[in-house]
């Protein structure tokens, strides 16, 4: 967590840059106070997430990486994973199988007949996208507004709400609600909805919880995910488990395209 120092001073920094600004201010009510957001779009994000993405970094030293490492510490095993930040290429490396995603297709190298049986499409990116929040929302196609603040265990936290323009990725539907600390800037939690086996739009919001910050060359990430069951009246939530990261490593090195290919076909 941030000394009491830095969040001061991050506070103040914000507050400065809004004033100087001659956009309007919305005001946000939290339970901490208000807190003013400029939620009209700067150059090129809305001012709120133009906030979160500098205090996880920026985005400047974000674009400058190339490639994103890390393994997931599962009950089981440990899975591996590398990802290729501008081509979204992939290559996953666990006890039962490899996975990977060569920029046009999704292959599998599986030891035996039983040791996938998942969707390999929809599982490529999938923690790779929970995991790089915020800045995935800096993606091209993605349309941002207002959300209502999420309030849980006592707290209010304001919220951006991020969709997709028709036929990026592959499921534009997914909506996301990225929500804050009002005085750091720095994401708390996550509501997203999952439209990829149907295409349909879905009301179910599935959320997680970003735990455990650590900086990885300067960009800040989770440690830690872990999912809930949020009550949408009382707000009680229940623990639906958690996923570890370790060994983060940020390289502005590319792999070779052969890396991500599927060498055994």
């Amino acid at each position: 967590m941030k000394s009491l120092f830095s969040v001061l001073s991050l506070g103040l920094y914000f507050m400065l840059i809004g004033c100087s600004s001659t956009e309007q201010e919305s005001t946000i009510k939290t339970d901490e106070g208000q807190v003013k957001t400029e939620m009209q779009e700067s150059k090129d994000y809305p001012k709120a997430l133009d906030y979160i993405f500098k205090a996880h970094g920026g985005m400047d030293l974000w674009n400058s990486m190339q490639t994103l490492s890390y393994d997931m510490e599962k009950p089981e095993y440990t899975e591996h994973q590398v990802v290729d930040l501008k081509s979204r290429k992939v290559r996953i490396e666990q006890d039962k199988f490899t996975l990977g995603f060569n920029g046009e297709e999704v292959w599998v190298q599986a030891k035996d007949t039983n040791s996938y049986n998942g969707d390999a499409r929809f599982y490529h990116n999938l923690y790779f996208y929970f995991f790089a929040m915020p800045f995935v929302l800096g993606d091209d196609g993605i349309e941002y507004e207002e959300t209502e603040p999420l309030k849980i265990d006592g707290h209010s936290y304001p919220g951006v709400k991020i969709t997709y323009k028709d036929g990026v990725g592959d499921s534009s539907k997914d909506n996301y609600f990225l929500y804050y600390n009002p005085t750091t800037y720095q994401a708390e939690w996550l509501g997203y909805t999952v439209t990829y086996f149907d295409g349909k739009p879905s009301q179910e919001i599935h959320y997680l919880n970003f735990t455990d910050w650590k900086k990885s060359d300067g960009v800040l990430l989770p440690e830690t995910l872990t999912w809930y069951n949020i009550d949408s009246k009382t707000g009680e939530k229940t623990s639906r488990g958690a996923m570890g990261f370790k060994n983060v490593t940020l390289s502005s090195e590319m792999k070779s395209d052969v890396f991500y290919e599927n060498t055994k076909m």
